[in-house]
């Protein structure tokens, strides 16, 4: 219940996630060498029987599995019975004044008002987005990761050799650097594009829609300001990380700058076609955000085809790479993912 509480679960999930997520690397590089993994796995093995020594239920634990030793089963099951009742006894009495003390919070008298900042009724909207994404640590997580894993792919290439990277990726297949050109923002898309905050976005407002509704602006208006928000969000993250790809290939200039003008389209499809799919599934009779930022029909709707579709681009512009000019590709998906970006927009803005 204490007061920095979402900023420190936010930042031990993303720790959580950035660890799992390159722990498959590492497992995969331990797999390969027989030798160090005999070691690792000994080295753990040694670690376990020096805790069994500390920490007396492993050891009852291992006996039980392995040995079936029916004393070792005995104590650990006796030791959690009675640590089970030790602990329920006193907290199950006094459960309500406990829960009620750690969901209140005591009010600072160091608070002072200071001048306000004028914003735009667009950027207001965005703002208000922003500090609804902030305050939850689920969708913070939900929305932000793909940004934060471009961010440490984006950086991590500068330092190591871009060739290697590919081979390893590829695992030895006859693919040259220079058909991969289109494909580097499409790769990057698929971290930052596959969650918008406009696919969730207009379900949790919830119980408060109909505040929403209420205010003195357009319905057309609260959209853009909605969508402005996932722009600001995705679109220097997505840049980013394509220019420090671009710089690690040693990637043209013009195909650069084409790559760095289809994330920003790629980006704004993921925004506009998220916001249609956010409105034609809304839901505001949830109990729990979870419903609505990972298990709603919005999501699925968004997610699925937007992942397949993008997967297929991927092998589809790596094997035109062989038979056209890589700007000339860059140059079609520019102009297709645009004019579905302003459909999509042109649906967002006219839902009821």
């Amino acid at each position: 219940g204490f007061r920095k509480k979402n900023i420190v679960q936010t930042v031990l999930s993303f720790l959580v996630v950035i660890v799992f997520f390159a722990l498959r690397f590492i497992i995969d590089d331990f797999a390969k060498d027989s030798e160090k993994l005999d070691e690792v796995l000994g080295g753990v093995f040694v670690s376990v029987k020096k805790a069994e020594n500390i920490y007396l239920p492993a050891g009852w634990f291992d006996r039980a599995v392995h040995s079936f030793s029916v004393s070792d089963i005995l104590l650990l099951t006796g030791s959690t019975i009675l640590l089970f009742v030790l602990i329920f006894i006193p907290v199950g009495r006094s459960y309500r004044s406990i829960n009620s003390k750690l969901k209140s919070h005591a009010a600072s008298g160091k608070y002072r008002m200071t001048e306000l900042k004028k914003r735009s009724i667009l950027n207001a909207i965005a703002f208000k987005e922003f500090k609804r994404m902030t305050g939850s640590t689920l969708y913070l997580t939900n929305a932000a990761m793909g940004e934060v894993l471009a961010l440490i792919a984006g950086i991590a290439v500068l330092f190591f050799d871009f060739d290697s990277i590919i081979s390893a990726i590829m695992q030895g297949a006859p693919v040259s650097k220079e058909m991969l050109y289109p494909a580097f923002p499409l790769v990057i898309y698929f971290f930052i594009g596959m969650v918008a905050t406009t696919v969730t976005s207009p379900s949790l407002e919830g119980k408060n829609y109909w505040i929403v509704q209420s205010l003195p602006i357009t319905t057309k208006t609260l959209r853009q300001g909605k969508m402005l928000f996932n722009m600001y969000l995705s679109v220097p993250f997505g840049v980013f990380t394509t220019v420090c790809v671009c710089i690690s290939a040693k990637v043209p200039i013009l195909t650069s700058i084409l790559s760095v003008i289809l994330i920003v389209c790629l980006c704004a499809f993921s925004t506009t076609w998220g916001c249609v799919c956010g409105i034609k599934h809304m839901r505001l009779d949830w109990e729990n955000e979870i419903e609505v930022i990972k298990q709603g029909a919005n999501v699925s709707v968004y997610l699925f085809p937007n992942m397949f579709a993008t997967m297929a681009l991927i092998v589809l512009v790596v094997f035109l790479g062989l038979k056209m000019n890589v700007n000339l590709i860059l140059g079609i998906l520019i102009l297709i993912v645009s004019a579905l970006a302003l459909l999509s927009y042109k649906r967002a803005v006219s839902l009821k």
